[in-house]
C-alpha cells in the first residue's frame, strides 16, 4: 500500500478549506478523477465526517460536519439546549 506524501492534500482538508464544492469540482480542483472522491465522500458521509449542504445543479454540495456525534441541524441542536435548560429551570422551581 502506498503511503500518502507530506504535501498532498487529503480530499477532507480540501473540503474544510473550501465547503459547499460537487464531487466533480473538488475532483478538477484537486486533479483527481470523479469516481475517487464521490467514492471517498460516500465513505465520509457514512462515517458522520462530511454533511450535504445542498444541490448545485442536481448534484450533491459537501461540507465537513462540524457538529459533533451526527448531529446536523444547528436549530435541532439549539431547540435541545432550551429544552434542558428549561427543563432544569423548572426542577429547581419544583423543590
Amino acid at each position: 500500500m502506498a503511503t500518502k506524501k507530506h504535501e498532498e492534500t487529503t480530499t477532507f482538508e480540501f473540503l474544510s478549506a473550501h465547503p459547499d464544492l460537487t464531487s466533480g469540482e473538488i475532483a478538477r480542483a484537486m486533479g483527481r478523477s470523479v469516481c475517487s472522491i464521490s467514492g471517498q465522500m460516500r465513505q465520509m458521509l457514512a462515517a458522520g465526517r462530511v454533511v450535504q449542504t445542498g444541490i448545485r445543479n442536481g448534484i450533491p454540495t459537501w461540507r465537513i460536519n462540524d457538529m459533533p456525534f451526527g448531529c446536523h441541524n444547528r436549530m435541532t441542536m439549539m431547540f435541545n439546549q432550551l429544552l434542558r435548560e428549561h427543563r432544569h429551570g423548572m426542577h429547581e422551581v419544583s423543590l
